[in-house]
């Protein structure tokens, strides 16, 4: 929440397979980096639909904290939205290439969604073992892709 009519702090935020990393937009300095596997769901306000946030867990305490970030448009909140979903769909299939030989296949769902995980599997344990993954064999969760399947940015 803001306190006051103290502004706003500016950043560059970039989305990679890695995470999401933030830097100040004047200091160039980095604010703080987001493993990919520490987020687990992101979206548009559709509400105040300039607005981007995801929910990820603190390194520090384990919580779970929301950051929202005011774009200067619309298009550009949505398209961030969908840049993290295909991070998290590129880090899926780079766990998944890396531990090929650890765990059988699953079978994967067509749907004209996006389906993101929204817990990552640790290397070495097929997906599904943990118990905030669900059952084996399920399928991931719809996550930011559900509600703009098609991206703008392509």
């Amino acid at each position: 929440a803001r306190v006051g009519a103290r502004k706003f702090q500016k950043v560059i935020l970039t989305v990679s397979p890695r995470g999401i990393s933030l830097q100040d937009a004047d200091t160039k300095e980095m604010v703080e980096n987001i493993s990919i596997y520490r987020i687990s769901y992101c979206t548009t306000d559709k509400l105040q639909n300039k607005v981007f946030a995801y929910v990820a867990q603190s390194q520090e305490s384990g919580a779970l904290e929301c950051h929202a970030f005011l774009s200067p448009k619309k298009k550009i909140a949505q398209a961030v939205t969908l840049t993290v979903a295909q991070a998290f769909q590129m880090a899926l299939d780079l766990w998944e290439a890396a531990n090929a030989e650890l765990t059988p296949p699953v079978p994967r769902t067509s749907s004209s969604t996006a389906q993101l995980p929204l817990s990552w599997p640790r290397l070495g344990q097929p997906p599904g073992s943990q118990k905030e993954s669900g059952g084996a064999g399920d399928p991931p969760t719809a996550g930011p892709g559900a509600d703009h399947p098609k991206n703008p940015l392509s």
